[in-house]
């Protein structure tokens, strides 16, 4: 029997991230039409297999619940990705601890710089997580003051993309989980690529590399696009981000020299939380990394600002807030 709800109460959860082998910890429901809603598990019971899989051969990919819900399903869904904090891990450095060591697998090659299934699946789990994390709403310098502490430079480059990737995308008014964390999962394997380059090259600042080098280095987007295709598990969406974020305004960029209508919506927010990851965080071509409000200046002064003016306007606004002192 269906019931009348005011959708806006309500919020859906894909079925494939439901742990459904523990009792129902909330009221799943199925949408029928607008406002119409059908109860079919209750907060308590176990869920029958059997009819879960009927509902998937039957399209529906999407369970509802309410609205007050979203921290219990948000529980939920950390535990199925593989990242259920500890009780105790409260504040924001614990949890991006937790998410460090859960990275710390996404970049295992073999010696022929194949990207593993595992690697891949691993990479999906925690980006499920950086969007939860998210959702937190941590500072943007709490956020940049962290990945300082992680070893990695390529991980710690990946993890802060991906989280500010997310963060522009919701502060642009985005909310679908899906986009979400194609923007997460994109921003942590965008320089994936990278893992096919020379190391002495990878490790120089670009200022000193020759043209050949240069040149090789400017493959790593399609390099790295090209290993991601070859799994077939990954989004195309997340391919284009991976082969279009060094794309500029005006055909600036490489390896395609697009023009900004022809770029990927998702690869224009990755661009610019690229390029504010590496003016903010240590690395090879910014040792002594700035903060928030210069890098901002040194994209728009020295780069000439070739994004899209909504996601610049976007990250505009969380500097903007992180330096009159709110939260981002």
């Amino acid at each position: 029997m269906s019931i009348k709800i005011n959708p806006q109460e309500m919020i859906s959860v894909p079925i494939e991230r439901l742990d459904f082998n523990q009792r129902a910890l909330t009221n799943f429901y199925i949408r029928l039409s607008s406002e119409k809603f059908v109860l079919i598990l209750k907060t308590g019971q176990r869920a029958d297999l059997q009819q879960i899989k009927k509902y998937k051969d039957q399209s529906v990919f999407d369970f509802w619940v309410h609205i007050s819900e979203q921290e219990t399903i948000n529980n939920q869904i950390r535990s199925v990705a593989g990242l259920e904090y500890p009780s105790d891990c409260i504040d924001i450095d614990s949890k991006m601890e937790v998410l460090s060591e859960a990275i710390d697998t996404l970049f295992a090659f073999s010696s022929t710089n194949e990207v593993s299934e595992e690697v891949i699946q691993n990479s999906i789990q925690v980006t499920q997580s950086v969007v939860i994390l998210m959702e937190s709403h941590p500072s943007l310098q709490d956020i940049l003051t962290t990945m300082t502490s992680i070893d990695d430079k390529l991980l710690k480059h990946g993890m802060a993309t991906s989280a500010l990737s997310v963060m522009i995308a919701k502060e642009m008014g985005w909310r679908s989980k899906v986009t979400l964390e194609k923007l997460a999962l994109g921003g942590l394997l965008h320089d994936i690529g990278m893992k096919a380059i020379p190391l002495e090259i990878y490790k120089k600042p670009l200022f000193l590399l020759s043209d050949d080098e240069l040149d090789w280095y400017k493959t790593h987007p399609f390099k790295g696009a090209e290993m991601l295709s070859r799994i077939g598990l990954i989004s195309p969406d997340v391919i284009s981000m991976v082969m279009q974020h060094h794309e500029k305004a005006g055909g600036q960029g490489y390896p395609q020299h697009l023009d900004l209508k022809d770029i990927h919506p998702y690869a224009q927010i990755l661009s610019l939380a690229d390029d504010f990851a590496d003016l903010t965080l240590p690395n090879p071509n910014c040792p002594e990394p700035k903060d928030p409000r210069h890098a901002i200046e040194h994209l728009e002064l020295v780069k000439g600002c070739p994004y899209d003016p909504l996601v610049f306007a976007a990250l505009k606004k969380i500097v903007k807030r992180v330096a009159s002192g709110q939260a981002a």
